[in-house]
């Protein structure tokens, strides 16, 4: 399952997310994104878990929570190919594709 986190300091390290999230279980991979020109921190994280209810428990115990002097919040993504398939979906409706 994958994680967004949000509003999380600029400070915050991969290191930092990974301790509060192995709390709750085995994470795979960290990804803090990052401004291309400044390189500066976005402010958001993806965190992926293999375990789905340790996931969901990770979000329901951290979300809303204080992590270097910031509320952070916590939520399960859509799953990849349901976000690729809802995309297509809205640019064809935008297109005019299924307009009546």
């Amino acid at each position: 399952m994958v994680i967004y986190v949000g509003n999380i300091s600029r400070d915050t390290t991969e290191e930092q997310l990974r301790e509060a999230m192995t709390e709750y279980g085995p994470v795979n991979s960290i990804q803090i994104m990052h401004d291309t020109v400044s390189g500066q921190s976005l402010g958001i994280a993806f965190i992926q878990m293999p375990d789905k209810k340790r996931a969901q428990k990770a979000v329901q115990a951290l979300n809303m929570t204080r992590m270097n002097g910031r509320t952070v919040m916590l939520c399960q993504t859509p799953d990849r190919m349901e976000r690729r398939a809802h995309s297509i979906l809205w640019t064809r409706v935008v297109k005019g594709v299924y307009s009546s």
